[in-house]
């Protein structure tokens, strides 16, 4: 009797583990690194939920998948985007970022729009030009505004230029030259505030022991706002600025007391600076600013 009961326990274990095993289901190909165009992410749309997307940067072409891997849309946002500059002399692609894929946020109906920030250089990189625009997914033009950047989130250190009033009121905030312009949306924006384009609240600490950082208005012209988050357990860190050359410029002691730095540009020069964030622990962050006169 015995043996029955272990030869029966044994035969139940091994088909459970047979059950559970992990299985493969689809591979995106050249979707990451530094050799590549092309970003995955998963992204929750108000109406058909969650979907896999490929973004390629340099294209601004936008692809969701189902679940089942199947394509749901392709969105080419491209010439809505590039047509607002002159890439006869702003060649250099300087920022290609992909902030909101959403359904029921820049108008009522049930298609995916995007909202994307753009900016291009000239060839020495002493003049740049930047604009944000909302694309319906059939590739025509809802908002477009030169020289309109999105306004950084000092909580979450993530691209918040849209985000919700009394709960449900959806606005978009701009930086304009010195100034910031509030437009009024007809939707509502899912979670406010939200994660990104993928539409799932962020909490304020990664706690993965890694800090993070991110500078707006970007081009610069008179000034800069850094946006930093130290680690869980972390109270201070350095943020230096140098040049293309690797001269230190600047250097500033930062804590946990605040999440962001005002840094004036208006004695720097045109070009482009790297400027890095160094924490207790010895990890050091870097990024790309460009100064515009």
């Amino acid at each position: 009797m015995k043996t029955l009961l272990l030869t029966i326990s044994t035969f139940l274990f091994l088909t459970t583990m047979g059950n559970a095993q992990i299985t493969f289901e689809n591979a995106y190909d050249n979707v990451g690194g530094y050799t590549t165009t092309k970003r995955f992410t998963v992204v929750h749309l108000e109406n058909s939920g969650e979907k896999y997307m490929v973004y390629d940067y340099s294209t601004f072409t936008i692809t969701l998948y189902n679940t089942n891997h199947s394509i749901f849309k392709t969105i080419a946002a491209g010439p809505a985007v590039t047509s607002l500059f002159n890439l006869t002399t702003y060649i250099n692609q300087e920022v290609s970022s992909l902030l909101h894929v959403k359904e029921n946020l820049f108008d009522t109906d049930a298609e995916v729009e995007v909202m994307i920030a753009a900016a291009y250089c000239n060839a020495s990189y002493s003049d740049c030009e930047n604009a944000t625009v909302i694309v319906n997914e059939n590739g025509s033009t809802l908002f477009s505004k030169k020289g309109g950047s999105p306004l950084g989130n000092n909580i979450t250190g993530e691209f918040a230029s849209v985000y919700n009033v009394n709960g449900t009121d959806a606005k978009m905030a701009l930086v304009e030259n010195d100034s910031v312009t509030i437009y009024d949306l007809p939707g509502t924006l899912q979670c406010s505030p939200c994660g990104g384009i993928t539409g799932v609240r962020s909490s304020a600490s990664t706690g993965v022991g890694k800090p993070r950082m991110k500078n707006y208005p970007n081009p610069a012209k008179n000034y800069t706002i850094i946006n930093y988050e130290l680690p869980k357990g972390v109270d201070s860190g350095e943020i230096r600025l140098y040049d293309v050359n690797g001269i230190q410029l600047k250097s500033y002691k930062v804590d946990s007391s605040f999440d962001h730095l005002q840094l004036s540009t208006e004695e720097l020069p045109s070009g482009t600076y790297l400027y890095t964030l160094q924490i207790d622990t010895g990890e050091i962050i870097s990024k790309k600013m460009v100064v515009v006169k």
